[in-house]
């Protein structure tokens, strides 16, 4: 049993680091999206989606080793890491309890950024098409966009004054 958790441990601390990278990429991402540095911003996703790929390895050998130990500790396959520390003396308990932990911490973190991430993303989209409208077939031969005082003209009012003007 001790081979067991010496090895869930050392597989923690792994998709601890691999967590911890991926923070780290995901606020350099962010910083490459508020500097408008869209090739920094390619290149960051491209090195989450490897980090991605190495976790969802490693969450495969913890999920095996974690079951392992289920087994042997009585509990059923599948049983949580709360469970898991539950049933464990310390400092095992104490251990497992602070990788689970420090892993959730970091985990909601990085949702947290890719939530911003996709948010400031989605902004400059909106930004960039409402650019790329501006110069669509069509438009050019608008002489006004807006009224005097920086307005947009409301509808009514330029449907009433084409009407007017076509008699």
């Amino acid at each position: 049993m001790e081979a067991l958790l010496e090895e869930l441990c050392s597989v923690l601390h792994e998709e601890l680091e691999q967590q911890e990278n991926l923070l780290a990429v995901s606020a350099a991402q962010q910083a490459a999206i508020v500097a408008r540095d869209a090739a920094e911003v390619e290149m960051r996703a491209t090195a989450m989606q490897v980090i991605v790929r190495d976790v969802v390895q490693t969450e495969a050998r913890r999920a095996a080793v974690a079951d392992a130990l289920a087994v042997e500790l009585g509990l059923s396959p599948r049983a949580t890491l709360s469970q898991l520390a539950a049933s464990l003396s310390d400092p095992w308990r104490g251990r497992l309890a602070f990788l689970q932990g420090r892993l959730r911490e970091v985990m909601e973190r990085t949702r947290q950024l890719n939530r911003e991430n996709a948010f400031l993303l989605r902004r400059s989209l909106r930004m960039v098409d409402q650019c790329l409208r501006f110069f669509q077939p069509g438009m050019a031969g608008m002489t006004s966009h807006y009224t005097a005082s920086g307005r947009e003209p409301s509808a009514s009012r330029s449907a009433a004054a084409l009407v007017n003007q076509k008699g």
